[in-house]
């Protein structure tokens, strides 16, 4: 081979890039398209579970209307179009609780100076299929949030 033959390098941007586009561009556009809806689930729950904890505190009686809670967290997901049924909520709750503890407990007697933990799970797909509202595979993700009853509060 002679020196020309070997620097001759006519045509290798024609194969660079398609397999640039394939192998590089598609799969980060994919990624990408991915984590968006990952992302707003996540604030969604972490929303949730803020404001029904806060809703809690503020409470005018020391029995909060749990089941008006769990109504204001379904329709925080139905504005961030998320169905109310890919959403959970389990109110009052400690972390050393067991699932069954979890999903029995109740804010039914609040005090001051009393930590409320709420905790808001939702289901996030896996592999979202963009227009369809189809998905495949999927994985659930728990949010906690917890606030202080005020000290210094009256209760009826």
């Amino acid at each position: 081979m002679t020196r020309d033959e070997i620097r001759n390098e006519r045509g290798a941007a024609a194969v660079e890039l398609p397999l640039a586009i394939g192998l590089l561009l598609i799969p980060t556009a994919f990624v990408v398209l991915m984590l968006a809806p990952w992302a707003a689930r996540a604030n969604m729950a972490r929303l949730a579970a803020a404001e029904a904890a806060r809703i809690i505190v503020t409470a005018p009686t020391t029995d909060p209307d749990d089941e008006y809670i769990r109504t204001v967290v379904d329709q925080i997901a139905i504005n961030h179009s998320v169905p109310a049924e890919q959403v959970s909520t389990t109110l009052c709750v400690t972390p050393s609780m067991t699932s069954s503890q979890k999903a029995a407990a109740r804010c039914d007697a609040l005090a001051r100076g009393m930590e409320v933990r709420v905790e808001v799970t939702v289901s996030i797909p896996l592999v979202p299929f963009p227009g369809s509202g189809e998905s495949f595979g999927g994985f659930n993700w728990t949010v906690a949030h917890t606030e202080l009853v005020d000290r210094y509060r009256s209760f009826p």
